[in-house]
């Protein structure tokens, strides 16, 4: 059970938390003392780091009753990294979250406890809210609408998983499948991994519970051109995100597409001109993952298994 919290039920399971960084030093120090200071600590606190230099600072971090593991990774991108951390982790309670948020004291122990109430076919959201600007000019821009508590079941027309403040039972993930190394930071298409496993999740039968108790706070560090590049990276990856999973016999995809390019959806909504680069981003998202991940790789796909019917290796059938 959990150590360092009076206020812990016996029944809470051990739990893995895991975080990825790539060159945020200070960030993703300030990110871990803050899970290490709440009033619920995890069994352990992985950290895949696949940053060009050791943090130092980071590898001295502890905690008596947290495991503090630093895997340093060669891999590339997000995804992976946090594939990495799934695979290292050895409890079947998942929490994941990022290097650029501060954790509310009673964060922990309010997602781990929802997520041991509602049992292994529900995943929880916790709260995401932008903490104040650090820089001029800077915002947060990964947060979640305000809002009650609340229970999502079937095909969406939000994203109702915040990829950086969720928790599930590993069994999910066994059941799903892992974060998409296509999607995310560091890929080719750098966003959406969390609006892929969400659908996902929901596509195969899960609720996703959002509980604004399990509260981190969003660091308002990027601003300017920050801002204006991460338009275009979210856009990229939501219009992949779209392509990937449109069907010609199910068109709910494509109508959250036609929904977004409308800007009909107001969580959509970019001020000053933002909007137009985050349209543009989508577009060329969508068009270059049907491309290069249905057209060209089906093309071959299909090649390949001509060849191996031909060399007598293949299924006739």
């Amino acid at each position: 059970m959990y150590a360092d919290s009076n206020d812990a039920p016996e029944s809470l399971p051990l739990c893995s938390v895991v975080m990825s960084t790539r060159n945020r030093p200070r960030l993703v120090v300030d990110a871990v003392e803050s899970i290490l200071g709440g009033r619920t600590v995890p069994t352990e606190l992985i950290v895949v780091d696949q940053s060009a230099e050791p943090n130092l600072e980071l590898s001295r971090l502890e905690h008596p009753a947290c495991d503090v593991r630093v895997i340093r990774s060669s891999s590339v991108g997000v995804c992976a990294a946090t594939n990495v951390g799934i695979r290292a982790a050895l409890h079947d309670v998942l929490v994941f979250t990022d290097d650029d948020v501060l954790a509310d004291p009673g964060w922990l122990h309010a997602i781990v406890g929802a997520l041991v109430r509602d049992g292994e076919r529900t995943v929880i959201a916790g709260q995401v809210i932008a903490g104040p600007p650090e820089i001029d000019g800077a915002e947060a821009v990964s947060i979640t609408p305000e809002g009650k508590a609340e229970l999502h079941s079937g095909p969406q027309i939000v994203d109702p998983l915040p990829g950086n403040n969720w928790a599930c039972f590993r069994s999910a993930l066994a059941d799903v499948g892992t974060f998409d190394e296509r999607l995310g930071r560091g890929a080719r298409f750098p966003a959406a991994m969390d609006n892929d496993m969400g659908f996902r999740l929901l596509k195969a039968g899960y609720t996703i519970r959002y509980v604004p108790d399990a509260l981190l706070v969003h660091r308002a560090w990027r601003a300017g051109g920050d801002l204006r590049r991460l338009e275009w990276i979210y856009g990229r990856g939501q219009g992949a995100f779209f392509a990937k999973h449109m069907t010609v016999r199910d068109a709910h995809m494509l109508k959250r597409l036609k929904t977004t390019i409308s800007w009909k959806h107001p969580i959509r909504r970019r001020p000053n001109g933002r909007d137009t680069i985050y349209l543009a981003g989508l577009i060329s998202g969508a068009v270059q993952w049907l491309i290069e991940e249905r057209l060209v790789r089906g093309l071959r796909d299909r090649a390949t298994r001509a060849s191996l019917v031909r060399q007598g290796r293949g299924d006739y059938g």
